[in-house]
């Protein structure tokens, strides 16, 4: 089923919480991890994706997450210790399967609503939201429905189940509504630019990284006002452009 993970409650025990910075991480390959089986193409071969794997590269979740590579390998033989991740590598491409992957993604006859409110605190909206979202899911719970389609196909996608996006979001201190206000802005952004995506992965990992970025680029900015603000020192607002991340 695509639109969400599920996390338990139990997640805050684990040792994985306890740091920032690798719960973010594991949270982000969990998101990346494809739901169905595919096939991409890499190079010149055609490589099968079975459900819970992705196609990675130390180069490319040190770009991602702003680590050096070593930092990045470390953090992935730890996940790999601990029975979390399998990696596996053909021919200079690595492909790593998540553990105990189904745990993540199966409803176990739970209600869309039952499943959210497992993952965080719901506002009288988003409950609103949730309702809504039952009477609409039957349209998506094949693997293969609208896995390609037009730009206004995933923006429309995005805003009838965007509550795995928000239960993303919000791991970054912000709140269902910035979630929404930031997704409207992104629309804006990428559109001007003339971008488009391959498919509706494609759609919301480009979403999400841009998101990350942007809270990040947010946060340091606003600790350097602070400290301009304290030394009289005039504060002038950062272009559009600052916001923008590489995908």
């Amino acid at each position: 089923m695509a639109g969400w993970i599920k996390i338990h409650r139990d997640i805050a025990t684990h040792w994985i919480f306890q740091d920032e910075c690798k719960f973010k991480w594991w949270i982000d390959l969990l998101l990346m991890a494809s739901y169905e089986d595919n096939k991409q193409l890499v190079g010149d071969r055609l490589i099968e994706v079975n459900r819970g794997q992705m196609i990675v590269s130390l180069s490319f979740l040190s770009k991602r997450w702003g680590k050096a590579k070593g930092t990045i390998l470390k953090f992935l033989e730890l996940l790999e210790s601990d029975h979390m991740i399998d990696r596996h590598t053909d021919r200079k491409v690595t492909i790593l399967t998540i553990c105990k992957y189904e745990s993540y993604q199966e409803a176990e006859k739970q209600s869309l609503t039952d499943v959210v409110n497992d993952c965080l605190p719901m506002t009288d909206r988003c409950l609103t939201e949730v309702k809504k979202l039952e009477e609409v899911k039957e349209i998506y719970n094949t693997p293969t429905a609208h896995t390609c389609g037009s730009e206004q196909d995933f923006i429309n996608r995005y805003r009838t189940e965007a509550m795995w996006a928000d239960v993303a979001l919000i791991l970054h201190a912000k709140s269902v509504d910035d979630c929404q206000h930031l997704f409207d802005r992104w629309i804006l952004e990428y559109q001007h630019k003339g971008q488009t995506h391959r498919d509706y992965t494609d759609f919301k990992a480009h979403f999400i990284q841009w998101a990350r970025i942007t809270i990040q680029k947010e946060k340091a900015n606003g600790n350097n006002n602070t400290q301009d603000k304290r030394r009289g020192v005039q504060v002038v607002a950062n272009k559009v452009e600052d916001y923008q991340g590489s995908f």
